[in-house]
């Protein structure tokens, strides 16, 4: 396994530690760089109570960590826990904004001549009443609006990387926020002959 963990992220640009029964089985270049001297610590010295105790749970969450303030996400594979800790932005995340910023430009544009063309194509497409080519036209539709989020996206993406925007980090209650949606539009859908209901195994926030 311990194989396995240097394929999957020895390349990683994040801190990765892997624990099975609390003790420290793997760790990538960049945790040995962030937290000097892991090699003789414990997991207990490295992150604090407050994410351990979430064991064995899947989740995101902040903890200081060599004097820098990080964002740790866990979750389990097989008997191991898995700890992946994104530590500060630095220049190589601000490179990598630049990067993303030019590439947002470049795939509006082009997003743009596509949703032009399409445009000027539709009338004729449905002049000739072909049930195969408005399927195809649909298609098209739904991909420009799929690569248009996904650009909108990377947009926002590079902003963050470029501090040109700020991050701020809170809980919430995304139960309640979809029995809300899903309240709203039960009575669209039900115009139509249409059912649905919302499941959650969470329940929802008491406070």
């Amino acid at each position: 396994m311990i194989d396995t963990f240097s394929n999957l992220f020895g390349n990683y640009k994040e801190a990765v530690i892997a624990t099975k029964d609390g003790a420290i089985s793997y760790y990538n270049i960049i945790a040995a760089k962030l937290i000097p001297n892991i090699e003789l610590m414990k997991l207990a010295d490295i992150l604090p109570g407050t994410i351990l105790d979430k064991a064995p749970e899947n989740f995101t969450g902040e903890a200081t960590i060599a004097g820098f303030r990080t964002v740790v996400t866990a979750s389990s594979i097989n008997d191991y826990r898995i700890y992946i800790v994104s530590a500060p932005f630095g220049e190589e995340h601000e490179e990598a904004g630049t990067i993303l910023t030019a590439a947002g430009i470049e795939l509006r544009n082009m997003l743009s001549v596509l949703n032009m063309a399409s445009s000027l194509l539709l009338p004729s497409i449905e002049n000739m009443e072909n049930p195969k080519l408005s399927r195809y036209a649909a298609m098209v539709s739904h991909c420009f609006c799929n690569m248009l989020r996904l650009t909108n996206n990377i947009s926002d993406f590079a902003a963050i990387l470029s501090d040109d925007i700020a991050l701020f980090r809170t809980s919430y209650d995304i139960v309640a926020s979809f029995r809300e949606l899903i309240g709203s539009a039960r009575h669209l859908v039900g115009e139509h002959g249409v059912k649905f209901r919302f499941e959650s195994s969470e329940r929802l926030d008491a406070n």
